[in-house]
């Protein structure tokens, strides 16, 4: 059962702000350690993640890193958000190659129109897609509620973080 209201903010964004509350809470971090944006360090993927998970980790890691949104904790999160993305692909693939539905002859011979259990699939991690992304700030709506940060200069000016291929 969830509880009433909206969402607590995370520790992190309550600092960012300036309250007061976040000082009382267990781990509160006012010198950013848990931060990777401070190295600079993407975590490590995981070695079974999907082909098209890759792709989706080698895109949004290291934008997030170097973004300031990533935390040594978020790595888990991650993962599912690129699963997710991996699943959608697929399915998504298998609909625009094969449509929303297929047709088969009922008992007394009419002709049935019934959809493929893929779209429903799609839309499920379509949604599951979505929920990740607003965790990470990912839509516009979410990023209103996260603190805008510049993110650290690269050693390298040519490297551009998140590109899909």
């Amino acid at each position: 059962m969830t509880k009433p209201g909206p969402r607590p903010k995370p520790t992190a964004e309550l600092a960012a702000h300036g309250s007061r509350v976040a000082r009382n809470r267990p781990d509160y971090d006012p010198a950013g350690t848990q931060l990777l944006v401070a190295a600079g360090v993407v975590p490590e993927m995981a070695i079974d993640m999907p082909e098209r998970g890759v792709e989706a980790w080698n895109y949004y890691a290291p934008m997030l890193a170097h973004g300031g949104i990533l935390m040594a904790s978020d790595e888990m999160a991650l993962d599912m958000l690129c699963r997710a993305w991996a699943d959608y692909m697929e399915l998504d693939e298998f609909v625009a190659e094969n449509g929303t539905a297929y047709e088969i002859q009922d008992q007394t011979g009419n002709v049935v129109w019934k959809p493929y259990p893929h779209v429903a699939q799609r839309e499920a991690a379509q949604a599951r897609c979505f929920k990740m992304m607003k965790e990470f700030g990912m839509t516009p709506s979410a990023r209103t509620s996260f603190p805008p940060r510049t993110p650290e200069k690269s050693a390298n000016p040519d490297e551009q973080p998140g590109e899909f291929d």
